[in-house]
């Protein structure tokens, strides 16, 4: 059971830290960075899909059993899939619009299913 609440708060905690990412991100990019930003952008996937794969392993507790986490989950990993295009395409304005209209509102509704769902067990 601890091992569950440490993960649980890893998993909030590393949530915090990509949206806080990807919100610098934008800020350097309305300041003209793109192509020397991707590193941040990878960081971001990198944390993403450490949570990903954490959550994998928590599935079957039943906050998660009973949630949209997983179907939340798919939808910002399409996101990163098309921002990912956009950077290899060296398309800034498409990589920014899928940030800012896409990526960031599923952040913040995965987020706080996420927070319903691990909440009560890394307080536990």
């Amino acid at each position: 059971m601890e091992n569950i609440v440490a993960i649980s708060a890893q998993i909030l905690q590393l949530s915090e830290t990509i949206q806080d990412g990807m919100e610098h991100l934008l800020s350097r990019m309305d300041e003209g960075h793109f192509e020397d930003n991707y590193y941040l952008f990878q960081d971001i996937v990198r944390a993403f899909s450490a949570i990903y794969d954490a959550m994998k392993s928590l599935a079957m507790l039943s906050p998660l059993k009973e949630s949209q986490i997983m179907e939340l989950s798919e939808k910002l990993i399409t996101s990163l899939d098309s921002i990912n295009d956009s950077y290899e395409n060296h398309e800034q304005d498409k990589a920014q619009e899928a940030m800012q209209a896409v990526f960031l509102p599923a952040l913040s509704k995965w987020k706080d299913e996420l927070e319903r769902c691990l909440h009560p067990l890394a307080d536990s």
